[in-house]
């Protein structure tokens, strides 16, 4: 009888490891093991796709099988170590990667620790953000609806929900008509701060500060254009992973959908605050634009938003009115309307609105289209903007 070893085996799915006996072969390493519902299962390893932790202990060894997620097995025996050692002495995932350096003598040594500080700096501030991303854009659209999901919940308990507008938004939304592979609700809450943004899964948060900025229901297909295009390109998500990347490491390494989900759902206050690359807000930018013209909706209201988002940046301060008199401790100041500007788009993550707006009145100018007047849309515009006045 050939002899097993007892180790904990990972099915690329879960971090959850499972209790597992292994047999080595000459061509495959056999796992056998009891699946999450008790079921006996038994795998077999080819060789060819085997990959091997570099440093082995002599009595722990880290083994890896297959493609991204990657299955993996851990074993602490000192005598696997030394029958994995034995059996598979010429085969290419036991060849080590760093004989070389130790022919080097101390600055070989010194140089591959160099050069391997170094990848792993480089790995942990690009390497795992960059990974988390390429997993957002393959991530199970059902998982991230069902995390959007609890996501919304989780940032919508800090506002006041207006019910009305909100039955009024859906509608208006559903009469836009834009294509998605979502099922996208827009929800009004009571704030001044003029704004909107996108939940990963298909919701988008729109606050009356912005919609009481708005002067025609153009503008409104625009902003729900732009957001409905941060969810269907995936931008919320992939932002979501990339800012959470190196919190997440272990789950995103061991593709644990449910580390993710709780992370994400621990962190849902973030997406207010979330700020989208350059890069995924002239996407977003684009693909509304190409929404609207879609719809033969002019395209001169996405001009319209981002003057009305320009016109955003301007607050009320009170500075005292030092010309004409002078003002005493009990005075009211003057208040004046000033505009904060933006600043340099070098030193910024997103597109200048001026910027924004220039690239805009340019795909016009190159893509003339068709409009056609929406009086379902202009009547549920006018009931927004008419409750209360």
């Amino acid at each position: 009888m050939e002899a097993t070893f007892k180790g904990k085996y990972y099915n690329g799915l879960s971090s959850m490891g499972l209790e597992a006996e292994i047999a080595l072969e000459s061509h495959a390493i056999l796992i056998a093991y009891t699946d999450k519902d008790g079921e006996p299962q038994t795998i077999a390893w080819d060789i060819a796709q085997m990959h091997k932790n570099e440093f082995i202990a002599k009595d722990r060894v880290t083994l890896q099988y297959g493609t991204f997620p990657p299955q993996s097995l851990e074993v602490n025996s000192a005598a696997f170590v030394i029958a994995l050692k034995t059996t598979y002495a010429h085969q290419d995932f036991m060849q080590s990667h760093y004989h070389f350096l130790s022919k080097k003598g101390w600055k070989g040594v010194i140089a591959g620790g160099t050069l391997c500080v170094s990848l792993i700096a480089i790995f942990y501030f690009v390497g795992i953000p960059t990974i988390a991303e390429g997993i957002a854009e393959k991530f199970p659209l059902k998982y991230e609806v069902e995390i959007g999901e609890q996501l919304f919940k989780t940032v919508t308990k800090q506002y006041q929900i207006d019910s009305v507008k909100t039955v009024l938004m859906n509608d208006f939304y559903k009469n836009l008509a834009y294509p998605s592979n979502y099922d996208i609700k827009v929800t009004v809450v009571e704030v001044d701060m003029v704004n909107a943004f996108a939940v990963l899964g298909g919701n988008i948060v729109v606050f009356t500060g912005i919609l009481d900025k708005m002067q025609n229901s153009n503008e409104l297909a625009a902003l729900l254009a732009h957001e409905a295009s941060h969810i269907e390109l995936r931008h919320s998500t992939k932002s979501m992973f990339r800012s959470l990347a190196n919190y997440m490491f272990i789950s995103l390494i061991f593709y644990d959908v449910n580390a993710i989900a709780s992370l994400l759902v621990e962190n849902a206050n973030m997406l207010t605050d979330l700020h989208y690359s350059r890069r995924l807000e002239q996407e977003a930018d684009e693909n509304g634009f190409r929404l609207m013209v879609g719809q033969q909706i002019d395209p001169n209201g996405m001009v319209q938003l981002f003057e009305t988002l320009k016109d955003g940046h301007k607050i009320k301060v009170k500075i005292p009115d030092t010309e004409n008199k002078e003002i005493g401790e009990n005075d009211e100041a003057a208040e004046q309307e000033i505009e904060i500007s933006e600043p340099n788009e070098f030193m910024s993550t997103h597109p200048l609105i001026a910027n924004r707006i220039d690239d805009i009145r340019q795909m016009i100018a190159k893509n003339p289209s068709p409009i056609k007047e929406n009086n379902i849309l202009s009547e549920i515009w006018n009931k927004i903007k008419g409750i209360n006045e």
